[in-house]
């Protein structure tokens, strides 16, 4: 990959997250606060708390999704401008 196409690249995404604003923050602020209060426990059973806890967020950001899309809201604005 040449620098034309990395930067280009790099561009799109941050014109997607731009976009999507408010799922980018809400991903980017939750993803701590599950690595910090999930991963360091340091149980036999640890994979047992993490399972719950990602199916919990995994849920939390598709409802939050749904709301959006619900809303009248895109989540893909350049699949539009590809086609």
């Amino acid at each position: 990959m040449n620098w034309k196409t990395f930067f280009a690249l790099l561009s799109r995404d941050g014109h997607v997250a731009r976009r999507n604003l408010i799922f980018t923050l809400v991903q980017n602020l939750l993803q701590p606060l599950l690595l910090t209060f999930v991963l360091p426990m340091p149980t036999e059973h640890a994979a047992m708390t993490i399972l719950p806890v990602a199916a919990e967020l995994a849920v939390l950001l598709f409802s939050l999704r749904q709301r959006w899309v619900a809303a009248g809201r895109s989540l893909q604005p350049l699949a539009a401008a590809a086609a």
